[in-house]
């Protein structure tokens, strides 16, 4: 995998140059950490050097280069961010460097995080991204989600509510409510979130938007390219040109 880039469980953190994200929104928290010049607007304000945005917060970035962190607000990563937050929107991040290897910037960030968290442990911020404490049924289904970061994703067919609560002893009803209180957000979502990711890693590997769609269980590339669209504020023509520079 490029030292630019890196897709895991909980994380997405790619380096690219002139990005021009139009308005959009995530479940993710976002760590924008500018090498050059940089605007992220949200309503009522902007931002010019690193930042972090709070998760489902419409926003545009303009980044001449730099890197854009998209950090699940479950993992271990995303609570300390949550805590830095402490309910804002979005806040300015000081004393943050920026460097093109993701190991270099990972020990920035992971420093970052101890002077903002003291009574966190380095090791508790490690690269493979580790989800708080969740019910353990939960748990294991996030593991088997967290199998497609490996392998050809499973089709979306294999993740219905219904088998999957099945699969849990749960009724339907149930295993969503709990999904939903562990993980802060519906199953649905959610599994449209990692169903986006799985087509981004599909992408940087060289596939084409067609075969991307189809392995990450999209209709087609048209309808993959609109969700990418409103969740990452880039058409796919545009994604792949900034893979490209991986």
């Amino acid at each position: 995998m490029p030292a630019n880039f890196r897709l895991q469980p909980g994380l997405f953190a790619c380096y690219s140059q002139m990005l021009e994200a139009g308005s959009h929104r995530h479940h993710a928290i976002q760590l924008t950490i500018p090498e050059g010049s940089a605007e992220l607007a949200i309503e009522g304000a902007t931002f010019s050097g690193a930042s972090l945005l709070a998760p489902n917060v419409m926003h545009q970035l303009d980044m001449e280069s730099g890197w854009v962190w998209l950090v699940e607000p479950e993992s271990t990563l995303g609570e300390v961010f949550l805590e830095r937050l402490n309910g804002d929107t979005c806040i300015s991040v000081k004393a943050l460097s920026c460097d093109v290897d993701i190991n270099q910037q990972f020990d920035f960030v992971s420093e970052w995080t101890e002077k903002q968290s003291p009574h966190l442990s380095r090791h508790r911020i490690p690269m493979e991204t580790e989800y708080v404490q969740l019910d353990s049924r939960i748990q294991d289904l996030l593991e088997r989600l967290n199998q497609c970061f490996g392998q050809v994703c499973v089709k979306p067919d294999h993740w219905r509510a219904s088998d999957v609560a099945e699969e849990v002893a749960l009724s339907e009803s149930r295993f969503l409510h709990l999904f939903k209180e562990n993980m802060g957000i519906a199953w649905r979502p959610y599994l449209l979130w990692r169903r986006l990711l799985c087509a981004i890693g599909m992408l940087n590997s060289g596939k084409s938007a067609t075969e991307s769609a189809y392995m990450s269980g999209f209709a087609d590339s048209a309808h993959l390219s609109r969700t990418f669209k409103q969740h990452f504020g880039l058409t796919i023509r545009e994604a792949i040109k900034l893979f490209e520079q991986h």
